[in-house]
């Protein structure tokens, strides 16, 4: 009898937590008010959406808009009835401003951007509350945009004009470095952070960058998440590091919050697709305040685990998880995609976090082509599509805050999300990527709570329709949009 009414206690309890924890994460006033405001939806970087998503293959059609390749993500503008939905994107060469008609997608201008050295910078964005736009440009600068309207007489038109920009100092930038990740503070400020570790604060004039480096010569090759608390979340290919914003400074002092964490970095040499070492994903934060909380990250063993760190105050009486891993880390659980022999996975894409939940992707590809120079390094994604190379596997896991651990929900074999960012709607109960079925490029509906495929909407087979690194998003009116090595395609309703 005692043990049954423990676990009655502990079955209450833990459905207690989920439905007072199902809220989203806060909103930043200082971002857009719309669907998806700047990379991975928020500043806590979980890539799920409150927004409706599609539920099933019918009656979907989809729109194309040219472009130059990649836009790794997004940021749609202030969201205003019986207007377009406005977004900006940042290609390899261009920064453009396009909206979303009832039946098309409208580039309204665009301008060309300096060469970046290195792909990835410029690759994330940030739109405010008054749709001004923060975008990387060159390698070590961060330009403010903003879409004018022009007129004369009867004729109209538009152009993106450059308010501002500003490079971080001289003194903190090595030969080489670029900024990699941007995210913004909840009261209002820019943060950005560079591949070699220097963490820059701005405010929205961009008046002067506040820099310090991290220790110990750590390469960053992902984005941020910051917290309501001014928690600053960076993963490299040595640590777990939260830097603190205080309002005034930023401070790596424990004093001040900061932290910094070990945790299984994986082999010296960047597996297939991957973009470095470590850790492949930019950090997700899960559980809202009062809750467990937690910064979350896949790490980079051969047999990729996913990882969960205390993002503030280490519980009195927690101890380590085993010998050897620092007391930071809360659970830390292999990904096999429901095969009980893995020895091997690999996961590129960011997390994907809702609630206490969180889905990731295999992106095991067959085939390295990192020994390429330059570009042709990413071929194996360009082709990530095509037979044995393309990977598959889907798996979700979900803390118990009762019994404090992780465990797989489910896992899906069958379904291939080959290098897109997914994202999922709590609206609709279902995850989303760009997915491939036999080579052809689909939408990939996937039920949340069980895994199963709810359905898949084929798009085609040519490269136009290849995600190549970006986030698959939830748009208005209940549209899918991507960034593809072509353009941007939206996938909506007839």
């Amino acid at each position: 009898m005692r043990d049954l009414i423990r676990w009655a206690i502990a079955i209450s309890a833990t459905l207690f937590a989920f439905h007072s924890h199902a809220e989203a994460p806060p909103k930043n006033p200082f971002l857009a008010d719309s669907p998806w405001p700047m990379s991975h939806q928020g500043p806590y970087a979980q890539g799920s959406s409150s927004y409706p998503g599609p539920t099933s293959k019918q009656s979907l059609t989809s729109d194309y808009l040219p472009g130059l390749p990649v836009s790794i993500t997004l940021g749609y503008a202030n969201t205003e009835s019986n207007k377009p939905t406005e977004f900006w994107g940042s290609s390899l060469f261009t920064i453009f401003n396009a909206e979303t008609r009832p039946q098309s997608i409208h580039r309204n201008v665009y301008v060309k951007k300096p060469i970046a050295e290195n792909a990835l910078s410029g690759a994330y964005i940030v739109v405010d509350k008054d749709n001004a736009t923060f975008i990387p440009v060159g390698d070590t600068a961060l330009g403010k945009f903003k879409r004018v309207e022009v007129s004369f007489l009867w004729w109209k038109t538009s152009r993106i004009e450059k308010l501002q920009e500003l490079a971080i100092p001289s003194g903190y930038i090595a030969p080489g470095d670029y900024i990699v990740g941007v995210n913004m503070t909840y009261d209002g400020h820019l943060i950005v952070v560079t591949a070699n570790g220097v963490v820059c604060n701005a405010d929205r004039n961009l008046n002067q960058f506040d820099c310090i480096t991290l220790k110990e010569n750590q390469t960053i090759s992902n984005s941020i998440a910051i917290d309501e608390e001014g928690g600053i979340y960076i993963v490299s290919d040595k640590y777990m590091n939260r830097v603190q914003w205080t309002g005034s400074l930023l401070s790596t002092s424990s004093n001040d919050g900061s932290w910094q964490a070990g945790y299984e970095t994986g082999p010296t040499q960047p597996l297939p697709g991957r973009l470095g070492t470590g850790s492949g994903s930019t950090p997700s934060l899960m559980g809202n305040q009062g809750e467990d909380q937690f910064v979350v990250v896949t790490d980079g063993q051969e047999l990729a685990h996913l990882v969960l760190f205390w993002r503030s105050e280490i519980p009195n009486d927690w101890q380590a998880i085993g010998p050897g891993k620092d007391r930071r880390i809360a659970a830390e659980i292999p990904i096999t995609f429901g095969n009980p022999n893995a020895t091997s996975s690999v996961s590129e894409q960011s997390v994907l976090v809702r609630d206490y939940s969180a889905m990731v992707v295999s992106n095991d590809y067959a085939f390295s082509s990192s020994w390429l120079p330059g570009l042709l390094q990413y071929t194996t994604v360009f082709f990530s599509n095509i037979g044995p190379n393309a990977p598959y596997g889907v798996e979700r896991f979900s803390w118990d805050p009762v019994f404090k651990t992780v465990k797989s929900d489910w896992s899906n074999k069958a379904i291939s999300c080959p290098n897109g960012i997914p994202t999922m709607s709590a609206a609709t109960g279902l995850a989303y990527c760009i997915g491939q079925r036999a080579g052809v490029w689909t939408l990939e509906g996937i039920d949340w709570h069980s895994g199963e495929s709810a359905f898949h909407y084929p798009l085609g087979i040519l490269p136009i329709n290849n995600s190549f690194y970006a986030a698959t998003q939830i748009g208005a009116n209940g549209d899918i949009v991507t960034g593809t090595f072509g353009g941007v395609v939206r996938i909506r309703q007839k």
